[in-house]
């Protein structure tokens, strides 16, 4: 158990294999395999030591693999590692507020929504819109179940970074227009 004690609350995903990697399942599924030297075995990698359900790396008798494996199930996943993420800035135009989230790049626009809605109850009774084009100032109204990208929104956070630029005026920004549907809170 000392590898997972010294692990607690660290993102373990570099134990396993990314492709056994479930996209239905969305946990991992096997743990990285290594090819004993002395051996000449596949046996489970884990340079910190056995932890609970690795078998142990020489065949023997006395182990008991009559059990299902700790890392398939789901009570275990806390979380799940995003390839990217980028900031984008959120503007009620009714209230004059702007708030600064960071985003993962495979979150749909409904679950920002979701977690802005600790900053605004009211959240979904909003036309939730983004800027495509600065120069012109061209809006588009957001499919609210596709991601940012997916509505045309640019990170643009590397080139801008890169170039020296101070990012906090170059955040995608979406600006919430009231409909006056008011939703229960």
């Amino acid at each position: 158990m000392q590898p997972i004690i010294k692990n607690a609350g660290k993102d373990i995903s570099q134990w396993f294999e990314p492709r056994t990697f479930n996209m239905d399942e969305e946990i991992g599924v096997e743990v990285l395999l290594w090819r004993h030297p002395t051996m000449k075995l596949s046996t489970y990698y884990t340079p910190q030591g056995r932890f609970a359900h690795i078998p142990p790396p020489f065949p023997r008798t006395d182990f008991n693999m009559d059990y299902n494996p700790w890392w398939l199930d789901k009570n275990f996943v806390i979380g799940f590692l995003s390839k990217r993420t980028q900031f984008i800035r959120v503007k009620n135009i009714l209230l004059d507020h702007v708030y600064v989230m960071e985003v993962p790049c495979e979150e749909t626009i409904n679950e920002i929504l979701y977690r802005y809605t600790e900053h605004n109850k009211h959240a979904a009774s909003y036309e939730w819109k983004a800027i495509l084009e600065y120069d012109t100032m061209k809006f588009c109204t957001m499919d609210m179940t596709k991601t940012l990208t997916e509505n045309g929104v640019k990170d643009e956070s590397q080139e801008f970074g890169c170039a020296g630029m101070q990012l906090d005026y170059l955040l995608p920004a979406i600006h919430l227009h009231y409909t006056d549907d008011l939703t229960v809170a």
